[in-house]
């Protein structure tokens, strides 16, 4: 019976999500003007954040993220955003009228949030999320609001930008270059 009880327990803590660095699917990225891709984004690095229309804490982090959006942008960083809480698509264009974030916010549901960050559907977790990508496409790390990494930010997402920042970009696909 224990075994079992460890087993089951092991199993739940498999099911939190998966460990970084893990390849970035894809994610679309609802708004007004229609739909964005993580992929178009390949090349940059990328802070992809979930976030609720009606929580302080993410209306909060759009004037932290607008900053650095232009402090970065310019040296190849982006921030996309992704509201999924109920009513979401209706409430977004009075918070992008309000906050006026310097990057694109859209919509998505729930369970495609579940399913990127490779959390259970019932699971709980605190919002915003910080999911950094790094250039190549790979997921570098990944934060939930009430984790230590929140406790000095901003300064953690500028050292972790400036980290991803430094790293080379992916090779180049081109024709193979013969050797002689």
């Amino acid at each position: 019976m224990i075994r079992h009880l460890l087993a089951l327990m092991l199993l739940g803590v498999s099911l939190r999500a998966d460990s970084v660095p893990r390849p970035a699917p894809e994610f679309v990225i609802r708004n007004s003007t229609g739909e964005l891709l993580l992929s178009q984004f390949r090349g940059k690095v990328v802070l992809l954040t979930f976030i609720h229309t009606t929580c302080p804490h993410c209306q909060q982090s759009m004037g932290v993220l607008s900053q650095i959006q232009s402090e970065y942008g310019p040296r190849g960083f982006q921030v996309l955003a992704s509201a999924f809480n109920d009513l979401g698509a209706q409430l977004l264009p009075e918070f992008v009228t309000r906050f006026r974030p310097a990057f694109p916010v859209g919509f998505t549901s729930r369970e495609t949030v579940n399913e990127y960050l490779k959390l259970p559907p019932t699971s709980p977790f605190k919002i915003p999320v910080y999911v950094f990508i790094d250039k190549r496409g790979t997921i570098r790390a990944q934060h939930m609001a009430g984790e230590p990494f929140f406790q000095d930010d901003p300064k953690g997402t500028r050292a972790l930008i400036e980290s991803l920042l430094k790293e080379q970009p992916a090779p180049k696909k081109g024709p193979a270059s013969s050797v002689r």
